[in-house]
Order: structure tokens, then sequence, then C-alpha cells
């Protein structure tokens, strides 16, 4: 949940210029990677006044490591300076109204000792705030690496929960962009496994993870929007008339219909970034056979429609089979498909598959 910003109330009119300022949506890499910039050197300027920095010895982490900051992110921390004086800092910190997500390591020379999975992840993607600070950070690399089934349970495990609090007509709806299905948590938890297990994954799986990508700078950029508009994470009724105007786009409608096409992309290919780590090699070679025509793999889906590697491989072959296939044909193999009653589990793999 998007929490109070680190941004003054001066700010935010200066924000939505530098955001909206020549944008095209969705083509918005630039203009979201330029107003992270800006939201980086307005928290750091923030952060000079409750002490010196090269004196904590910052190492930035979630968001803010990833260049991708909005304003309501959480600011997380990790300070490899000394602890008295890391402690004056932060309390300068919390009584400024900023809230810092700030740890000292437990031990200075493995910081993943007394941490959860998350935050021993978090490791493998930091940055340090000065130069002279990354062999600091350097000698932790490892360890995210050396954890990585403990961090996999943990990911499956918070997916899980998350999916049921946010499983309801109204996410549908009113689509929360950070923690709903095929959101920013998904997204950049199909990215951290990549990262994590390169060795599940083969060269002709990168366009998946090209897409969330794309998506994610897609979805950042609509959040720091939200944020500049006083909400949170939940594109509510309102915000959606109010963003549309905001890009001059023809109605809301159409840019409801936009942003759920790209949840649900990212939906299916961060569930299948998951499975294909949880997998052997076996059972992704397996999800790959007995799938020589669009019959085949109707038959296939029929058998296992709850197979989310198999769903995969039949959506890479299905534009190919469409080509080649007269439109009666397409016709007489989706009512086979879907004749009389069929299992939802089966109807849902077919709309996964498209």
């Amino acid at each position: 949940m998007a929490t109070r910003s680190f941004l003054l109330s001066t700010d935010f009119e200066e924000g939505l210029h530098r955001l909206l300022n020549g944008t095209e949506f969705p083509k918005v890499g630039k203009a979201r990677a330029a107003f992270s910039d800006w939201l980086e050197q307005r928290l750091i300027e923030r952060l000079k006044a409750f002490g010196s920095l090269e004196d904590v010895k910052p190492i930035l982490l979630g968001s803010w490591s990833r260049h991708e900051l909005s304003p309501k992110s959480d600011i997380d921390l990790l300070f490899a300076g000394e602890e008295s004086v890391v402690k004056e800092f932060v309390t300068k910190a919390f009584k400024d109204g900023l809230k810092l997500r700030a740890r000292v390591p437990e031990n200075p020379e493995d910081w993943s000792v007394g941490v959860e999975p998350f935050d021993v992840l978090a490791l493998n993607s930091a940055t340090a705030m000065f130069e002279k600070d990354e062999p600091l950070l350097l000698r932790q690399t490892a360890h995210a690496r050396n954890q990585r089934r403990s961090i996999l349970k943990a990911i499956k495990i918070e997916r899980e929960e998350r999916r049921k609090r946010q499983d309801s007509i109204a996410n549908l709806l009113e689509p929360n962009l950070k923690f709903g299905a095929g959101g920013l948590r998904d997204i950049e938890q199909a990215l951290a496994l990549k990262a994590l297990f390169p060795d599940k994954f083969s060269g002709a799986d990168s366009y998946p993870f090209d897409v969330l990508a794309q998506i994610k700078d897609e979805f950042l950029f609509l959040r720091n929007l939200l944020h500049l508009l006083g909400s949170g994470d939940v594109m509510s009724a309102h915000d959606q008339l109010e963003i549309a105007k905001r890009l001059k786009l023809e109605s809301a409608q159409g840019l409801m219909k936009f942003v759920q096409r790209e949840l649900e992309r990212a939906s299916f290919y961060a569930d299948w970034a998951m499975s294909n780590c949880a997998s052997s090699p076996q059972k992704r070679l397996q999800a790959k056979k007995d799938l020589g025509d669009i019959n085949a793999a109707v038959q296939a889906l029929r058998k296992d429609p709850a197979n989310i590697l198999r769903q995969y491989e039949i959506r890479r072959l299905a534009d190919d089979w469409e080509k080649n296939l007269p439109l009666t044909e397409a016709g007489k193999t989706l009512h086979k498909a879907i004749y009389n009653d069929q299992p939802d589990a089966l109807l849902v793999a077919l709309h996964r598959t498209r």
C-alpha cells in the first residue's frame, strides 16, 4: 500500500509537469526514467538535512536501487555506517516526517544474517549510494544466490496470500497496480526469479521478460501519476477518468481496456516464470510434447488444464496456427473445445493460451 509521500507539497505540480510534458502514452520509457531521476534528487536533498550521507553509508534497496521510485514509494535503505551515527540520522528523519524502512546489518560480514528471505533478495539488486562503498556491497552479492530455494518458497507463499486478498470483482474494476494479479509486485518477482535461476530459462524464453519489462514501465508511469494526483496504488473509477483526461485519451474505457490487457499478459508470464523455476527439466520438456497442431493442443489441455508450462508453449505457437487456419476451421475447433459442459479449468486454460 502506498504511504505518505517523501515529496514536499510544493513539489507535486512540478512533478505533474515533468511526468506529463511531451508524454505519448503508452510510450513512456524515457519520461518515466527521467521522472524517477528527478524523484531521486528530491529525496537525496531531503536526506542531506539529517546528517552526512557519506558517514552513514547508504545502500539502496527496493525500488530506489532499481531506479523505479514513485512519489509514495517505501524508502528502503541499509546503512553500513556506525550504528550510533545511523541511529541519530534516522531519528532526525522520522522527526521530520520522513518514514525510512532502514536497518543496520546484524553481522557486518554477512548482511543476510537475521533477516527474512525477501530482505536477502533485496541485496541481489542493491546499489551503494557512493562508489567508495561498492566493495562493501560486492562481498554480499552471493548470499541471495545461496538462498535462492528459500527465496523461491517465500515468493510462492507471498503470491498465494496476495492473490487471495486481491481476488475480487472490485479489483477487476479498480485494479491495484502494485499488488493485484499482473501488477508490479508480480512483475518484479518474475524478473528477480530470472536473475536467480538463469539455468531455468533458455535464450528462447527472453520474450516474456521483454514484455514484462515494457509493462513495468507502463505501470510505473501510471503509479507515479496516481501518486501525484493524491491517490495510492488502486485505479479507482474517479482516477480512471482523471488519468484518461490527463493523458488526452478518448475515454476511460479505452484506458482500462489497455490496462486490463497488460495485467492479463503480465499475470500469465509471471505465473509461468514461477512455475518454470519450480519445475524439473523433465516437466519442462514434457510440456512441449503432443502439440503438433491446434487440435492436439486442445486435447493436451483437456488432460492437464492447469499445466501453466503447457499453456505457455501453446500460447507461443497460437499465432502461427491462426495464420494457417481458415476461419471456418477455427470456428469448428473452438466449438469442439467448448461444447457441452466443460470444466472451468479448461475454459480458463483456453483463455490463457489465447
